[in-house]
């Protein structure tokens, strides 16, 4: 933590700075690596879109540059050892973080994006432009690093020149001025040696009015001691009688609070059994209380979950009849045909059809078409309750699944239509579409 917080104290953490460089990176890798102009691919949203997700990678990216660049330089031992110095950036900031960087942007565009960087020019061009970023970052923070230390050196050689300055001209006004200060000296001798005698002269008076102030206030004092040994005295009778008085009060005192407290005993005697009583009576209500809440709350609890089990059924089923009634247009040959989403069988992708945005589609009737949408993603997306995965490759229509076999260790779906085709799918998929049968076979009933 106090390195962090050195670190963003010092101009290597500047996050204004960190922002501009992370922006400028993000821009020559979005919009200088496509085969259209610039003004043209600024306005493509698909394109913003990566600039910002670029700008977040780089940012982070650029800020571990500049905390271990932080790290490196303010290192005593490696700032003595210039060259292994940079051999340790090279291995960590060049080598080691391309290749992090590439498995990242690998990932994150596989997961998020689907699409596959080994497939397409990334490596020729892109991943050139990102390390060529994070190099060139690194030249910013050594050329920055070498005109602050240079801009310190002009200070610090300015600073002495002005020091040396000062210091010849103070000796130049201390050798001028040593005579007046010598003849000065001797003249505070002799005043000194005045005011000395003067004072013993002074001190001699003092003396001889003490010693008659000392005689004084012994006289006085020896008085004063007589006066408090009478005084003491007879504060000393005062206090006997008084002793005495007392006595006679406390014993009085002792006889009364005996017969309070006798009292007092019995009362708390009497008032304890009648607690115990009203205790026991509200014990007993209590329990009938509690026994009567707990059975209302159980019957409220179970009330409400029916309720709600009810609400979602009734949902879900409302939102299943809604897309059911949609329609998709779908490009059959050379003509476009208007088909409802209850007549597909399935959606899958062949090669070619993600080049130009086309999703393939088979028909219950056998027929098969595309679809003019980007992905598969969206159209599951676009009906989650009526399509399932079955792979990366195929969208399957809940309705068209005629039925569903296990022959081993191999899970397969049959699918409605003149084909009747059978296709393959995972563990997890069939176990889902079991549990999602039984589910429909329990709410059916129940509408009916």
């Amino acid at each position: 933590m106090i390195a962090l917080r050195l670190f963003f104290r010092s101009w290597y953490g500047n996050v204004l700075i960190l922002m501009l460089l992370a922006a400028t990176s993000s821009f020559l890798i979005t919009f200088y690596t496509t085969a259209l102009s610039v003004p043209w691919s600024i306005t493509l949203e698909k394109h913003l879109m990566i600039f910002l997700f670029s700008f977040v990678l780089m940012f982070f990216g650029i800020f571990l540059i500049s905390y271990i660049t932080y790290r490196l330089d303010s290192n005593r031992y490696l700032r003595q050892h210039e060259l292994l110095r940079y051999m340790i950036q090279f291995i960590l900031l060049v080598l080691l973080m391309g290749a992090v960087a590439l498995r990242v942007v690998y990932i994150v565009y596989l997961t998020f994006f689907r699409v596959d960087l080994q497939k397409s020019e990334y490596f020729e061009r892109d991943y050139v432009v990102v390390l060529f970023c994070l190099i060139m970052v690194q030249v910013y923070f050594a050329i920055r690093k070498n005109r602050k230390l240079s801009a310190f050196a002009l200070k610090r050689s300015k600073v002495l020149y002005k020091w040396v300055s000062l210091r010849d001209e103070v000796i130049n006004e201390m050798g001028a001025n040593k005579v007046l200060l010598l003849q000065e000296i001797q003249d505070l001798h002799i005043q000194h040696d005045n005011l000395q005698r003067l004072h013993e002269i002074q001190l001699d008076e003092l003396r001889a009015e003490q010693d008659k102030q000392i005689i004084l206030y012994v006289t006085e004092r020896d008085e004063l001691h007589m006066e408090q040994e009478n005084q003491a005295l007879l504060h000393k009778n005062q206090l006997v009688e008084l002793r005495a008085e007392q006595d006679k009060q406390i014993i009085l005192y002792v006889t009364e609070r005996e017969e309070l407290y006798r009292e007092q005993e019995n009362q708390a005697l009497l008032h304890k059994n009648q607690l115990v009583e009203l205790r026991d009576e509200q014990e007993k209500q209590t329990a009938f209380y509690v026994t009567e809440l707990d059975d209302l709350r159980a019957r409220k609890q179970r009330l409400r979950s029916n309720h709600e089990l009810w609400t979602e059924d009734e949902m879900r089923l409302k939102i299943c009849m809604q897309e059911l009634l949609d329609e998709i247009l779908v490009i059959i040959g050379a003509e476009n045909e208007w088909v409802r989403i209850a007549q597909i069988a399935y959606f899958h992708l062949k090669e070619g059809s993600s080049r130009f945005k086309l999703v393939d589609v088979q028909l219950l009737d056998g027929r098969e078409g595309k679809v003019d949408m980007e992905s598969l993603a969206k159209i599951e997306k676009r009906w989650p309750n009526l399509l399932f995965r079955a792979g990366r490759g195929h969208l399957i229509m809940h309705l068209a699944v005629r039925e569903i076999v296990k022959e081993g260790d191999v899970y397969s779906i049959e699918l409605y239509g003149a084909r009747k085709e059978r296709l393959k799918v995972q563990h997890d998929v069939y176990n889902k579409l079991v549990k999602l049968g039984d589910e429909w076979a329990r709410l059916i009933p129940e509408s009916q």
